[in-house]
């Protein structure tokens, strides 16, 4: 095979390693037929809808029936390892096989066939990780019936953080409804309200900014009862051990007067962590905007007054 000169730029080989997907997609402009055959293969290792529209139109239109047959091919073997293979072992394999066939599915992103198996697997399957393995995979490869599933599954306590990222990874806006209604959901946990924040930031939906702020000043109001609350047992801890140190005395028995020394320096300290304890709560109480805005993880994103 006949290489690429310096004038006609980089090899094939380079622009793969480079992950040069335009690149090698201008490759099949190339006179040279084995070059254009060479770029086809390189072409089919990228999870890029580019690609695959690019070995589409060659195997239609290719002006070389050799590079013709190699993308046919190319494009026969694209289908049995990232969708009929996966599609079987995710109907019939064990866990682990369901799990993996559920990820490999996302290079399945050509074949409305994988996001089908993926949806019924995200709803029916009863292992937690082979749905969230769906769910995920769902997010890469993106379309009205994945955005719809994902949104239903928000709905699902063991799906919903893997169904919030998804749906961030495809930053869809018909799922913005759905993520709205998830984040006026007290229940959820603080690691799906953040995912679904985020996501719904992602829609461009105009309602992004006041859903986030509203669950910001939810969360707010959750942090200051929860520090009041521990405040007050902090206190209360405190003053009992330190209560207890002062009433403890001597017992004249020199055994258990060392026993009770060390169960009074315990005591003791105790007391002291819970007293200072308990002022760290007063402030978290006093400026629960504070820590918030530190800990954004609490509030899904930027907290705005």
């Amino acid at each position: 095979m006949t290489g690429p000169t310096e004038a006609d730029g980089p090899s094939v080989s380079d622009l793969w390693h480079r992950g040069d997907v335009e690149g090698l997609i201008r490759t099949l402009e190339r006179p040279e037929p084995s070059i254009r055959a060479e770029a086809v293969g390189h072409l089919s290792t990228f999870h890029d809808r580019r690609a695959f529209e690019a070995i589409v139109a060659t195997r239609d239109g290719d002006a070389n029936r050799y590079v013709r047959d190699k993308a046919a091919a190319t494009l026969e073997l694209m289908t049995k390892q990232n969708v009929e293979g996966p599609i079987i072992r995710l109907k019939g394999g064990d866990s682990l096989s369901r799990w993996s066939a559920a990820h490999t599915l996302a290079d399945g992103y050509f074949d409305p066939r994988a996001a089908e198996a993926l949806i019924v697997a995200l709803k029916d399957d009863d292992d937690i990780s082979v749905r969230k393995a769906a769910a995920a995979a769902l997010g890469e490869i993106g379309g009205p019936r994945a955005a719809e599933a994902l949104a239903v599954a928000l709905k699902d306590d063991s799906v919903r953080l893997a169904a919030a990222f998804a749906l961030g990874e495809m930053g869809d806006p018909r799922a913005a409804e759905a993520l709205i209604v998830a984040l006026k959901d007290d229940d959820i946990s603080v690691s799906v309200r953040k995912a679904a924040a985020e996501a719904l930031g992602k829609t461009g939906d105009p309602r992004a900014a006041e859903a986030t702020a509203a669950v910001t000043a939810t969360l707010v109001r959750r942090v200051r009862r929860r520090a009041i609350l521990t405040f007050v047992l902090s206190l209360l801890a405190g003053a009992a051990s330190l209560a207890l140190v002062a009433f403890l005395g001597p017992t004249g028995n020199e055994r258990m007067d060392a026993a009770q020394w060390g169960f009074s320096l315990f005591a003791f300290g105790f007391g002291i962590f819970a007293i200072v304890n308990a002022f760290r709560m007063l402030s978290r109480a006093l400026r629960p905007v504070a820590y918030v805005r530190k800990h954004p993880e609490y509030a899904g994103g930027k907290f705005e007054e």
